[in-house]
């Protein structure tokens, strides 16, 4: 839940005449229209519109940080199947040192 408080950088004014009207989450603040925000006493034009400007903020950086999460996730998934690569290619490096080693024992037994 998104705190008017701590994440909405609002004027004191708006944000004490949001807090008096019990509207504490940018929940409930999405759920208003202009008209319902017009009847809280102290709202006017301009902390409406600085109220629709700053939550408007907040959500496209909430898109960002989607986006992020996101591009981190693939990030993530492109290095397991990285890892799962080197895995196989040391399995298989491993398997060959083996049977170099084994041949070298032969060829050295033989002598």
């Amino acid at each position: 839940m998104i705190s008017l408080y701590e994440d909405v950088e609002l004027t004191t004014r708006s944000f004490n005449c949001l807090n008096r009207a019990s509207i504490t989450t940018l929940g409930q603040l999405n759920r208003l229209t202009d008209k319902e925000l017009s009847k809280i006493k102290g709202l006017g034009k301009k902390s409406i519109s600085e109220i629709r400007n700053e939550t408007q903020n907040l959500k496209s950086l909430m898109r960002i940080m989607a986006f992020k999460k996101q591009d981190l996730e693939l990030i993530e998934k492109e290095i397991n199947m990285l890892e799962m690569g080197l895995v196989f290619r040391l399995k298989g490096i491993r398997s060959q040192i083996i049977k170099d080693i084994e041949e070298l024992q032969s060829n050295f037994e033989r002598r």
